[in-house]
């Protein structure tokens, strides 16, 4: 396909197509739900990869931008022989457009990626991944962790490459994630609805995994996890109303407060306090910049009023249940024993799942007894906790090293930006991408593939535009 042809966004033919093919994959998914039936979701499963698949041959910069739609909408996981082992859509889907995208593409446009500073960190973690792996033997545990980072790793360069040349599909990109992120926001509506009548009824399917029992979290499948997701696609939502046409407004602002009650919903104090101090750093930037002042008073209301909102959600939550806090803070302690036992490379995939009950004893006998089950898995509640401990402080710098080029990238990208516009909707991709890291901090938001896969598409989108010059095609 050509530059020019790149150009003239999707077929209609192509993208009705994509549609039918979500609303049927859906219809399975209510139906293996409804009756229970683990073949119906197999097959769901395999559909989806199929699909993929034939959309990462047909255009790869197709497939992200469904991607970005199905990843929080269709949620059908299987577990395997363990419940940490499972075969799910967002799998399925992520190394369909990973191994099929980058065999067709990165061979060609590998020389360009190289060069990328977040790219070159990638490699660094991969490598400090591979490491800790064989220090921890070369069990088919330690190669399935491997190969989650490199799927990861792989739908960055995937994205990388399939926006390279492609301005507009950038935008629809964005939009396309924007959007369903309202969609999800009221679905999560209709569950509170019926989880206040008393109706709970899943939106999701999963059996023979580690979380089978039906919670809250709509399609997503966890509260703090739909929090990470929602923080991340809000301000991406925002940019866009502040850059779309007249037309197209009513639509984002929905989908705007559809997300924003959903948050409310989710109750997650780390994402309330991720979506606090984004908007700060938002509203720092706008004064930089000299926004016309109109703008900056607007985004310093909403700040506070994030602010207040999740003051109050904080205090209404800690009132009512301090459990949490309590076993995060002697998660972290068990982790930083953890630590400390081996530094440089960590204890491998899993590693805090496995040695969290030994050292859980030595720290607190059965003081955690009270508050649950001895022996039962306790998450390390922190992506930098989880990867200290996985891969070592060697592991945790690189990652912090990834993840810095992003934000630095985008920061840069957005200071030279010359149109408003993209200016715009840059600081709307560094306000998510803070708001996610900052909530990683008090979850394991990294681990889960549905929200982890969407940060890693909106965190290349980001390296593409801000890198993006007045010279190239557009």
């Amino acid at each position: 396909m050509t530059v020019a042809s790149a150009q003239e966004g999707f077929s209609p033919i192509v993208i009705i197509c994509i549609a039918g093919g979500l609303f049927l994959t859906a219809l399975g998914e209510l139906a293996a739900i409804r009756f229970g039936s683990a073949p119906l979701a197999l097959l769901i499963v395999l559909w989806c990869g199929a699909a993929f698949c034939w959309l990462a041959w047909y255009r790869l910069s197709l497939a992200i931008v469904a991607l970005v739609v199905a990843l929080p909408l269709i949620t059908v996981e299987i577990g395997l022989d363990d419940v940490a082992k499972t075969l799910s859509t967002d799998k399925s889907s992520l190394a369909a457009v990973v191994g099929v995208g980058l065999l067709l593409r990165l061979p060609a446009v590998w020389s360009r990626l190289i060069v990328v500073r977040s790219v070159r960190w990638w490699i660094v973690f991969l490598g400090a991944t591979a490491l800790s792996s064989l220090r921890n033997g070369l069990t088919v545990d330690q190669v399935w962790g491997f190969l989650e980072q490199g799927v990861y790793a792989g739908v960055f360069l995937a994205t990388l490459a399939g926006l390279e040349r492609e301005p507009i599909v950038r935008r629809r990109l964005l939009a396309a994630a924007g959007l369903a992120g309202g969609a999800v926001g009221g679905l999560t509506l209709i569950e509170w609805v019926l989880w206040s009548s008393g109706n709970r009824v899943p939106l999701y399917y999963k059996h023979g995994t580690v979380m089978d029992a039906v919670v809250a979290g709509s399609t997503i499948a966890h509260v703090n996890h739909l929090g990470g997701y929602l923080i991340l696609v809000i301000p991406i939502l925002v940019a866009m109303w502040s850059t779309a046409d007249r037309s197209l407004r009513p639509l984002i602002v929905m989908s705007i407060l559809l997300a924003g009650g959903a948050l409310l919903y989710a109750k997650s104090i780390g994402a309330w306090m991720g979506l606090a101090l984004a908007g700060v750093l938002a509203v720092s930037f706008t004064v930089r910049a000299s926004w016309p002042r109109a703008i900056r008073v607007a985004l310093g209301v909403v700040c506070v009023g994030i602010i207040l909102i999740g003051t109050g959600v904080t205090f209404v939550k800690l009132t009512q249940d301090t459990t949490s806090v309590y076993l995060r803070l002697a998660a972290y302690r068990v982790g930083w024993a953890a630590i400390t036992e081996r530094p440089l490379l960590g204890f491998g995939r899993d590693g805090y799942q496995r040695e969290h009950v030994r050292l859980e004893r030595i720290i607190f006998g059965h003081e955690l007894s009270r508050f649950r089950e001895i022996g039962s898995r306790l998450s390390a509640h922190s992506s930098f906790l989880d990867v200290a401990v996985e891969r070592g402080l060697v592991g945790l710098t690189a990652f912090i090293g990834l993840l810095a080029a992003v934000l630095m990238t985008g920061i840069r990208g957005y200071i030279c930006a010359t149109d408003v516009p993209t200016q715009r909707i840059l600081l709307g991709l560094l306000t998510g991408l803070v708001a996610f890291i900052v909530q990683a901090f008090s979850e394991n938001l990294f681990s889960y593939s549905k929200v982890a896969a969407i940060f890693w598409i909106m965190a290349a989108t980001t390296v593409r535009m801000a890198e993006a010059r007045p010279s190239q095609p557009s």
